[in-house]
């Protein structure tokens, strides 16, 4: 008698060969659950059972996730399956950026609090103020020059158009007042 068998019963499982899209992501037809990043463009096998997803490349199991039950908006991505960038991006807050700006100066605050809140949402204007701190980074070594720099931001702002651009990181026209 196999004992295995008896210990672990039969689970049915769907089989299905799906090419992985730019956004690192597979569905199971009601959520989307993140493969690593590096499989972009390649055909996975996913095997898909009534409490797992699991995400297999040439045989390797690459990816497994619990697998929703209920239709989520939002994709079910771990971490390590990401680029370094979006690890970052992840990590953005609007209370961090608004620290950093109040320490910077009133109108450095100004610019990130116009960044925040100009979109539906604060995440919105998470890149532009990204860009405002890696700006501040390389071009203004001293908190006179960041300041000053910040002035003359937040004078456009108020003047209702932003023009930034940073090695075509943000060039973008707002109104903010």
């Amino acid at each position: 008698m196999d004992t295995q068998s008896t210990t672990h019963p039969y689970e049915p499982s769907v089989w299905s060969r799906l090419k992985v899209g730019t956004d690192y992501l597979v569905s199971d037809g009601r959520n989307k659950y993140s493969v690593p990043y590096d499989l972009i463009g390649e055909t996975v096998d996913v095997r898909l059972t009534r409490n797992i997803v699991e995400v297999y490349y040439r045989g390797d199991r690459v990816a497994a996730h619990v697998r929703l039950t209920a239709t989520q908006w939002e994709p079910v991505v771990k971490p390590e399956h990401m680029p370094e960038a979006h690890r970052k991006y992840i990590q953005y807050n609007a209370e961090e950026f608004t620290a950093w700006a109040v320490g910077v100066g009133n109108s450095t605050a100004g610019v990130v609090r116009c960044f925040l809140t100009s979109g539906r949402e604060a995440e919105q204007g998470y890149k532009a103020c990204a860009s405002l701190t890696k700006l501040a980074e390389r071009y203004f070594s001293s908190l006179p020059l960041m300041l000053l720099g910040s002035q003359m931001l937040a004078k456009e702002i108020r003047h209702g158009m932003i023009t930034l651009v940073a090695d075509g990181v943000l060039s973008t026209s707002k109104t903010c007042a």
